[in-house]
């Protein structure tokens, strides 16, 4: 019997996640592409707009494109590829995680001017990724996930906000 982390159906999906990511990351690149340099301004570019969005958007493009070719060569070498079923694209877990991705993303925009910065992130940063977790493994091993979710919810709740505020000098709400 197989699990979810391997064969087709895993396959399958990093091919089509990997081409979404690359296509995302291209579009990022090109919406980057046409934001303002403000040289006419006299501004370095270096300090344009767009930079760090295309930078991201290379990042992604990158890895999209990585993860789509190295699924296709898989799918390619899989000998018994005839024989495994394809899974479906529209599993109901899929959805339901997606869209409880999509409403915490929601709750995070909502509560961004409402409470405190790494307040929102923290939260936002903890129930996306406990959203994600496998519950289904033993105790031990569950809370040694939940402590790498607590780990990296406080640095990102503590890096994001100084990263905008001291490198981009954005104000956060």
């Amino acid at each position: 019997m197989m699990n979810d982390m391997e064969g087709r159906p895993l396959a399958t999906a990093d091919l089509a996640t990997g081409t979404v990511l690359a296509l995302v990351g291209l579009a990022t690149i090109a919406l980057s592409w046409a934001m303002p340099t403000f040289a006419e301004r006299g501004a370095d570019p270096l300090t344009a707009p767009g930079i760090f969005p295309a930078a991201v958007g290379v990042l992604i493009a990158v890895a999209g494109a990585r993860l789509a070719l190295r699924a296709r060569r898989r799918l390619r070498s899989d000998a018994m590829a005839a024989a495994l079923p394809i899974a479906p694209v529209f599993e109901r877990a899929a959805v339901v995680r997606t869209l409880g991705g999509f409403a915490l993303m929601t709750a995070a925009v909502l509560a961004a001017g409402h409470a405190d910065f790494r307040i929102v992130v923290a939260g936002f940063c903890l129930a996306f990724s406990a959203a994600f977790l496998d519950w289904r493994v033993p105790a031990p091993q569950r809370l040694r996930q939940l402590g790498a979710v607590a780990l990296v919810t406080a640095v990102a709740a503590l890096a994001i906000p100084f990263v905008f505020e001291t490198i981009f000098l954005v104000r956060l709400p």
